[in-house]
């Protein structure tokens, strides 16, 4: 060993001691443990009770002091709080540890840090700059200050410098600081106003080449845009603004998929009353739209009578109605006009033909073929006079096509399909262009040309696996189950209608796309059912039931499972899931991390999220399975 250096066996062994070593290391190059240093290095490891923020907290000050200094006015902090720390209060050792750092701040600092509290999770530095500048901190400070906090640990970078975070217990911190400055109400409109111009620019670009890129920028932001609803809709003067928000987003929850977060939002916007708010014809038409799409969302999840109700509950505003009062909060069971008492609303056609679309989506899952292609005609009519003003109205071409398929004529789906397809090449418009890939893959494999047929339905997975969203990967992947069965990979078939009925459990859908559909899917079952004895064919199924969505369409690829992220969760999500695995509730982990209880929440959903899960339960097992990885 060097002279001086720390002795193997010593304390240095110890996760808190090493974290702090390694910190210090980071602060003052050439730093290292010594037989010296390590007993005080010990003693303030243990005065922070090896909280690793506090640790962390503690070693940047080693820029401007010694170790024994920081020790001794760590010790001076604690004498502080007295005899209420004796029984070894974490919460308050981590408090005094972040308001030393506080302290220790410039004005200009602990203003930022206060402000960025306004952030649920991570942010980009032009929203620092849009909601955080003004008063205080110009846009040409922001920049240097936000460094500062960095240098500091207040502020953590991701993602190679485009993302910044504040760990949850110093969001909190400087949350409690902002109430005191009195900008909470401020910062919260203007953190909704910089999400909300957003949203509104994924929504302009959304026919367009720029699609995908903004669509994938919005799930980025997802926590951010949850914020801005939450603030608009239960704050009475922004209700208006919170409501043309959620029809604002609708595209890009139905594009990815994401129908438990729409239902949710669409619901709350739905409920919450709207008397003497804003622009009465504005808000009745926001309204009305919201309505639509949380009857789209019904759709999607296969509940057709709740669908048929929420589009009965639309009504396009007059001139003439609009402030006869339309505040009272709607539910599944208020009444309206339908969609034959449309035709004199010449103040939003195309909603009336976006409603029409969607009653023809409920004639296709309740097997009223002959209705669903009179619907589908007469809103695809209705959008050719009218233009396609958005991916659901492109949507018709597909869904029409998909309904002549099923009603055995191949070749106008064909035809349809392909002019859809051929379109999205020409505009760069992805979403709905991937379903028309689908939508002709499946016209182009029951006339018997596999090839091109899967052809088609790999490029429209390319694309669905890009935006993550969850509908399209798994129609996509139930029209690919029975190529394996004509190349006579039969296991490989039964594993991925395995996969396929996992994901739609998961989707929530409860009657697929109708009992046509649901036939010809069963046609891959019945072939394999005569191909492999039952208990293999059980085992197959039971095996890609497990599988992860990435690993079910590495399956229909031909191509090995994909080599798991060595570490998909962050280090608190780590954390969370191993006291999950220890049977701790919510409240208890919130605890025994010295966070609040929403912020463990937050970090179950992200969870779940990230590894495909949907229980504690199997998380527990996941925690069980990487340990013995």
């Amino acid at each position: 060993d060097a002279p001086g250096a720390a002795p193997a066996a010593a304390p240095a062994a110890d996760d808190a001691v090493a974290l702090f070593a390694d910190r210090a290391e980071a602060m003052v190059p050439g730093f290292t443990l010594t037989k010296d240093n390590l007993p005080v290095v010990a003693r303030l490891c243990a005065q922070l009770d090896g909280i690793p923020l506090a640790i962390e907290l503690a070693a940047v000050r080693m820029r401007t002091m010694s170790v024994e200094q920081l020790a001794e006015r760590m010790d001076d902090r604690f004498r502080l709080l007295g005899t209420a720390r004796a029984g070894g209060d974490r919460h308050r050792t981590l408090r005094a540890a972040i308001e030393w750092s506080h302290e220790l701040c410039t004005n200009e600092e602990r203003l930022l840090w206060a402000r960025l509290s306004v952030f649920p999770g991570d942010f980009d530095l032009t929203a620092a700059e849009r909601v955080c500048g003004g008063e205080g901190l110009p846009g040409v400070e922001l920049f240097e200050v936000l460094g500062r906090l960095v240098e500091k640990s207040v502020v953590q970078v991701e993602r190679d410098g485009r993302r910044y975070r504040m760990l949850d217990t110093l969001r909190e911190y400087g949350a409690e600081r902002l109430a005191e400055l009195g900008e909470g109400p401020r910062l919260r409109r203007s953190h909704r106003d910089h999400y909300l111009d957003l949203a509104e620019r994924a929504r302009e670009a959304a026919l367009g080449a720029e699609q995908l890129g903004w669509l994938t920028r919005l799930s980025e932001e997802n926590p951010n845009l949850r914020v801005a609803l939450e603030y608009s809709l239960t704050t009475p003067e922004e209700v208006a603004t919170g409501l043309h928000l959620t029809v604002v987003l609708q595209h890009y929850w139905i594009c990815l998929g994401m129908f438990g977060e729409a239902r949710r939002w669409h619901d709350r916007a739905l409920a919450v009353p709207t008397d003497g708010i804003g622009d009465a014809a504005r808000v009745a038409l926001d309204r009305a739209w919201i309505a639509y799409g949380a009857g789209m969302v019904a759709v999607q999840q296969g509940e057709t009578d709740r669908a048929r109700r929420l589009f009965s509950m639309v009504k396009v505003p007059s001139s003439a109605d609009a402030g006869a009062g339309t505040g009272a909060g709607m539910g599944p069971d208020a009444g309206g006009r339908g969609a034959e008492g449309w035709a004199a609303d010449a103040s939003a056609p195309d909603l009336v033909a976006h409603v029409v679309h969607g009653e023809g989506l409920i004639a296709l899952f309740e097997g009223k073929l002959d209705e669903a292609r009179a619907r589908m005609e007469q809103a695809r009519a209705a959008f050719d006079r009218l233009g396609y003003g958005d991916p659901l109205a492109l949507l018709t071409g597909p869904h029409l096509s998909t309904v002549l398929l099923l009603q055995r004529k191949e070749r106008q789906a064909l035809a349809l399909a392909d002019a859809a397809a051929r379109d999205g090449e020409a505009t760069g418009e992805r979403w709905c262009h991937s379903f028309a890939l689908y939508a002709r893959g499946a016209a182009l494999w029951w006339l018997g040309e596999h090839r091109a047929a899967t052809d088609d339905l790999l490029a429209c997975l390319r694309i669905k696996e890009r935006l993550g969203d969850q509908l399209g990967i798994t129609l996509a992947l139930d029209l690919l189950t029975p190529a394996p069965v004509v190349h006579g990979e039969y296991e490989q078939a039964a594993m991925l209608l395995g996969a396929t009925e996992a994901m739609w459990r998961r989707l929530g859908a409860t009657r697929l796309y109708g009992p046509d559909y649901k036939r010809r899917r069963a046609t891959s079952e019945h072939a394999l059912r005569k191909r492999l004895p039952p208990e293999r064919f059980q085992a197959a199924k039971e095996r890609g039931a497990r599988l992860s969505v990435a690993e079910a369409i590495a399956l229909a690829r031909g191509e090995p499972a994909p080599r798991p992220e060595r570490q998909p969760l962050t280090g608190r999500e780590r954390e969370v899931a191993v006291l999950i695995a220890r049977g701790l509730s919510n409240r208890e982990i919130a605890d025994r991390l010295a966070v609040a209880r929403r912020t463990v929440d937050t970090a179950v959903e992200h969870i779940l999220a990230k590894l495909g899960l949907t229980s504690r339960a199997q998380i527990a097992a996941w925690v069980r399975r990487a340990r013995r990885g």
